[in-house]
């Protein structure tokens, strides 16, 4: 079996997840792209089950699942009597959404120590992971993964499943939001995909208007580059870049603007954002455009470059 280095996957998965947004802005139904979601899932992480649930009401239901995550799903379905689980079983997702946390297994013997329901885990199952997800800081759903062989979390792995997650969310939102409106999906950024998309990121993310104004940017953006929300929104986003790119960057962001695609920014490029204390971050970045009742968005994913 080949090796792959760490570079190369990475830019795999990088791959995957331009893959997805771009299923975002594609004609396609909101069950598609969550199946896209679930494939893409699989393959990068080797995982050998994906799962997608949401909360209704005081039970929680499987959207889309594949692999030994759909066999463990059918059989606490079958335990439970119904079609749905109740919140208050003792499994890995459940809990996930009641607490509003992160749940990583890395053998089976500790989840089946923690968690009983895991019992009816398929036996090939021998890791885990749950991330739930949020929408206006509350769970409504939940991203789980699960594992032939035991997996090994270090913050790489952690990262890319959370970025996995964020992508989940975001799906999530668009088939509530297809459902809601009755007449398939509309091509829009709507509060609460935003909230799903930028409230839980585990990387930097900033959403931007058409003439290049900040609208909305996630914790961990702030965190990178030392701002608060209110010290942002509403700025140009010139103001994370260095003085001597900012003329260019004004003309290249209209140039993209008049052609908006998925994309990552020139990967050959020693890209930098600027901290708030004048600190220039070295960093990666991707571009995703979204219409909105109000014109393009633009998400920017930016994480530090290694």
């Amino acid at each position: 079996m080949p090796v792959t280095s760490n570079a190369d996957l990475r830019a795999d998965r990088y791959e995957r997840l331009a893959m997805m947004a771009r299923a975002f802005t594609s004609e396609i139904g909101p069950e598609e792209i969550t199946r896209i979601v679930v494939q893409q899932g699989m393959a990068g992480m080797n995982a050998s089950g994906v799962g997608l649930l949401f909360v209704d009401g005081d039970v929680v239901r499987s959207v889309a699942a594949a692999g030994t995550t759909a066999r463990s799903i059918r059989r606490m379905e079958q335990d439970a009597g119904r079609e749905s689980m109740p919140l208050d079983r003792a499994n890995p997702a459940c809990q996930a959404i009641r607490e509003a946390e992160e749940i990583w297994i890395p053998n089976r013997e500790e989840g089946l120590r923690r968690f009983a329901d895991l019992r009816l885990a398929s036996p090939a199952s021998q890791g885990w992971v749950v991330i739930p997800l949020l929408g206006r800081g509350r769970p409504f759903g939940a991203f789980t993964l699960s594992f032939s062989r035991p997996p090994v979390f270090d913050e790489p792995e952690r990262d890319y499943i959370r970025t996995l997650a964020d992508v989940a969310a975001l799906a999530l939102s668009r088939i509530f939001e297809a459902r809601a409106a009755g007449d398939g999906v509309r091509h829009l950024l709507t509060d609460e995909m935003a909230s799903a998309l930028l409230g839980a990121g585990s990387e930097g993310i900033v959403a931007v208007d058409g003439t290049g104004t900040i609208l909305q940017c996630n914790e961990r953006l702030c965190e990178l580059l030392g701002y608060t929300p209110a010290q942002l929104v509403g700025r140009p986003i010139e103001v994370l870049l260095p003085h001597r790119w900012r003329e260019d960057h004004m003309r290249s962001r209209q140039r993209y603007v008049d052609d908006p695609v998925p994309r990552s920014v020139a990967s050959g490029l020693d890209l930098v954002a600027l901290r708030s204390d004048g600190v220039e971050l070295p960093v990666e970045i991707s571009l995703s455009p979204c219409a909105t009742s109000t014109g393009l968005c633009v998400l920017a994913v930016i994480r530090p470059r290694s």
